[in-house]
This record gives structure tokens, sequence and C-alpha cells, in this order.
């Protein structure tokens, strides 16, 4: 007789557990019990597993948000503590938080969006489309995110996370803060040994590469001529566009393509791609000079600048991972896109519409 069924899992229920109580017991006996009650078999190489928080329980084996404040002073000196990418969970991190925050006189505090790793959402796609948001290059500031997007609360929990670990952190009587770091100044910081790793939006160059060490070149990107869609194909290259007013994001690589490099003088720096979009849409200015992943995804049709359209590329770039000078993470990360290379990258490239680097 052939076995059909594949991989089972089973959640089993187990009484109350307390400081003291013998898991092993429970565990043993709360299987057994389960597998006569339900009248499934326990085969060899059957995996059983239990949460941390249950042995930990057992075992009285767990951090105060005391202990964790304690050791937050001790190891990082009790005034200014970064905290970046922390998982949307009142459970299971916000109490780290808590004890992060009374150990500390000032947190930094940067969210991952659309959402945490584990999914929690913290904005829809829909949403960043409808506000010409690209997340893979875009670092909002707290007053940007809510001018753009207001209140979100969590679909399930009805929890605003946003809100939720601000006053976490203010009522343990630190100051938070929630930052937007140009180009530049996060490749400062970087240098400066403040942080130890940039991802997002970070593009491949010489001048990256003398102050860091970077991972192999992951998806291709440009900087593209974005104007309104009945005007773009006027214009076929970089002399026929001296003459128009330009818009770009502030330390991006369009400004080094319209500044530096071309020496362009009608020009008008502002905070975001987003913005610069948003003067070109309204007639403002003749023109940007944006990320193509960007622009590609935010002019589509259905989406906020589907009236304008992508012109000639200033440049052939593509996205990198920066590290530390002497990081020994560079190899790793690199051994490990190669090994996802033909999977799961692709896979991803294929749903968001990105192409990957071939060389």
């Amino acid at each position: 007789m052939s076995r059909m069924i594949g991989t089972t899992s089973r959640g089993v229920r187990a009484p109350i557990i307390r400081q003291g109580d013998d898991i092993v017991d429970i565990v043993v006996s709360s299987v057994l019990e389960a597998s006569r009650d339900e009248g499934f078999p326990i085969r060899d190489r059957d995996v059983v597993a239990m949460t941390e928080a249950v042995v930990a329980r057992a075992q009285g084996n767990y951090a105060s948000v005391d202990d964790i404040a304690a050791d937050v002073r001790q190891k990082l000196g009790g005034e200014t503590v970064g905290v970046i990418f922390p998982i949307l969970s009142r459970n299971r991190f916000a109490i780290c938080l808590k004890g992060i925050a009374m150990g500390a006189k000032k947190v930094v505090l940067m969210l991952s969006y659309p959402s945490d790793e584990v999914g929690n959402a913290l904005l829809t796609y829909d949403q960043l489309d409808e506000k010409g948001i690209n997340p893979y290059s875009d670092v909002l500031s707290l007053a940007k995110y809510r001018e753009l997007f207001g209140e979100n609360k969590h679909e399930f929990t009805g929890v605003d996370y946003v809100e939720y670990y601000e006053e976490l952190i203010t009522s343990c009587g630190a100051e938070v803060e929630f930052v937007k770091l140009t180009t530049s100044e996060r490749l400062q910081k970087l240098e400066d040994g403040e942080v130890d790793c940039l991802w997002g939006g970070v593009i491949y160059n010489d001048n990256l590469q003398s102050k860091a060490s970077t991972s192999v070149k992951y998806v291709k990107n440009a900087q593209v001529l974005v104007m309104k869609a009945d005007r773009v194909n006027d214009y076929n290259d970089g002399f026929e566009i001296r003459n128009l007013k330009f818009v770009v994001e502030k330390d991006s690589e369009g400004a080094f393509y319209i500044i530096t490099r071309n020496s362009f003088k009608n020009y008008t720096e502002v905070e975001s791609q987003q913005a610069a979009l948003d003067m070109v849409q309204s007639g403002e200015a003749d023109a940007a000079v944006v990320d193509y992943t960007f622009a590609k995804a935010v002019t589509a049709k259905g989406n906020k600048y589907s009236d304008l359209g992508i012109g000639f590329d200033f440049s052939s770039e593509a996205y990198c991972v920066a590290f530390s000078k002497d990081s020994d993470i560079t190899a790793i990360l690199n051994t490990y896109i190669k090994e996802q290379w033909e999977t799961n990258l692709s896979k991803l490239a294929t749903k968001y519409g990105l192409t990957l680097v071939n060389d």
C-alpha cells in the first residue's frame, strides 16, 4: 500500500506550564494522549517541537525588562541606541523594546516597509504605488510617512505600530527619533562604523567600492529621464534637454548626472524622487531624472504617475549591498546570492518586474 500523504503538522494542546514543571514529562504525555484521542500513529523520525518560551517558563530562564535595560547600559553606554528593522509585535518584540528604551536616553528607530521580515504589513503595495514611493530606495522620515500615509492600523490587531512603538519608548523616559539619511550621510555612517551595512537603493560605483566592501551586483537599474508622456519621445539625448527645467532628488544619482556630470544650470533639488515627479506632473518642472526601477513601477497604467513617461537612460547601473570595509559578511552574502540566483531571486525578479544582472 502506497503512502499518499506527505508532511503533516499538528498542534498539541498542553496544560499551562509553570516554573519547575517537568517539561519532558508534560510533552511526552501530551503527545501520547493526543495520539490516542485523535487516532494518529507516531512514527520513527517524527519531530516533536516546543517553543522556546515554553521551555524558558519551565526553567525560569528568562530576562526581565530590568535585566535588558541593565545589559543595554553596560554594553552600549546608556546614551543613544539604534534599533533597525524590528518586527511589529506586542508580545514578541515590544517588551524587548521597552527594556532597550529603559536602558538608553535616546532610541533611533528604523522600521522596514511595506512589511517587517515576518510579513506584518505597515503599508500595502497599493498605497506605495498610489503615492509613488519606491521601497527599494526611498527612506521616509516619520513626518513624511505621516504626511503621505497618515495612520495605518494592523489588519488583525488594530494597532498603529509606529505610534505604539513611539509611545512605548517615550513612556520609558527615552527620546525617540525616526531618521531619513541621504546617500552620502549613509555612506559616512558606514565609514565611521556607526552602521555595519547599507541595503536598499545602494548603487554599485567606484566611489562606493573605495569606501566599502560591496557585494556582487544583483538588480539592474538606470537613471532615466521622466517627463509628461506626450513630450518624452521628443528628446533623444542630453544636448536636446539642456534648456529644460529639471528637478532631482537631493544627493541622489540623478542629481549627480544633472549637476556634476552634465553641469545643467536650470534645476531644483527636492527631498525625494516622489516630490520630483510631483513637480513634473504639476508642470512646475519639465523633467526629472530618477531611478528606472522606481519610475517603471509608479508610471505603470493605473498608478499615480501614469500620465508621465520614461525617456532615455543617463546611465546603466546596478544595485548592490555595502558593508564596512573590513567586513567578512560580504563573502557570505555573495555565496547566498549565487545559491539563490536561479530559484528565489529569479522568482522575485519576475514578480516585481526587475531585471537581474547577468555578469
